[in-house]
C-alpha cells in the first residue's frame, strides 16, 4: 500500500458508468471498430488506462471485477439470443 489515505488496499474503483463498460467491451470485441482506442476514449470520456484496465480484466478491486463481468456475462448472454 503507497500510504496515502484515499488510496483503498486495492487501488482505487472505476470512475465509470455500466453504459461506459458495455462501450469499452463492445469496442474492444469488435473484429473492425470503427474508432481507433485513442479516439473511442475521447469520445466515450475515459482514459485509455481505463479502457485498458476494462478490456484485459486486469482491475484491481473486486467490486469493479464483478461488476464488469455481470455486464460482460449479460452481454454474452445478448450475443448468444441473437445467434439462435
Amino acid at each position: 500500500m503507497c500510504g496515502k489515505a484515499y488510496h483503498s488496499p486495492g487501488g482505487r474503483s472505476l470512475g465509470i458508468t455500466d453504459e461506459q463498460i458495455v462501450g469499452i467491451l463492445i469496442h474492444s470485441r469488435a473484429e473492425q471498430p470503427k474508432h481507433t482506442i485513442k479516439h473511442y476514449c475521447e469520445l466515450a470520456d475515459i482514459s485509455p488506462y481505463t479502457y485498458r484496465l476494462v478490456a484485459r480484466m486486469t482491475l484491481k478491486q473486486l467490486k469493479d471485477i464483478e461488476r464488469v463481468l455481470r455486464i460482460s456475462e449479460a452481454l454474452n448472454n445478448e450475443r448468444r439470443q441473437e445467434n439462435e
